[in-house]
């Protein structure tokens, strides 16, 4: 997009919310098989979503209907029923997968496991202070910083409800 890109650790990262690729790679990383499990979903899927149909936001997919989607440049009957399908089954997750599909920095699979059985709920660990997470056995300074962060920003608590509104019900450990 032209944003000068961030170096963080070994990572490098670009800090534009608006960037296209980073809303591709955001979107692929929600429904990845160990997160949402999409079926069928892809980065290119994703960032044709993006460009054809102004997806901005993993909750915008459950927006989508067949009419839209079959009207898309490769798109038929039964790609358009897979992704509705998939989409579907994925409200009912494991809160696990869940957590792990928010995309919080330093939340991988382990992590995700942990927060979700010792808090139980989004609610919960939305509000979760740092010292019960760094109390955790998994999470460390930085990384409960990370959550904390993360669950403060009005935009990713704005995100987590539009995801609720659309009928996401993670299924508690």
């Amino acid at each position: 997009c032209g944003t000068p890109v961030i170096e963080e650790g070994a990572n490098l990262f670009c800090p534009n919310k608006g960037c296209l690729p980073r809303i591709a790679a955001q979107l692929a990383n929600f429904a990845r098989k160990d997160a949402m499990d999409i079926e069928g979903f892809s980065e290119a899927t994703a960032t044709q979503l993006i460009r054809e149909l102004g997806v901005r936001r993993c909750s915008d997919l459950y927006y989508l209907d067949a009419g839209r989607l079959a009207a898309l440049e490769g798109w038929g009957k039964k790609k358009t029923e897979t992704l509705l399908a998939a989409l579907e089954k994925s409200k009912y997750v494991p809160l696990e997968r869940f957590v792990l599909a928010l995309g919080i920095d330093g939340v991988g699979k382990v992590a995700s496991r942990d927060l979700a059985e010792t808090f139980g709920s989004i609610g919960a660990l939305a509000a979760a202070t740092e010292e019960q997470l760094v109390g955790m056995e998994n999470i460390g300074e930085k990384t409960a910083a990370d959550i904390r962060a993360w669950f403060s920003d009005p935009e990713n608590a704005a995100e987590v409800a539009r995801r609720f509104c659309a009928g996401l019900r993670p299924l508690k450990p």
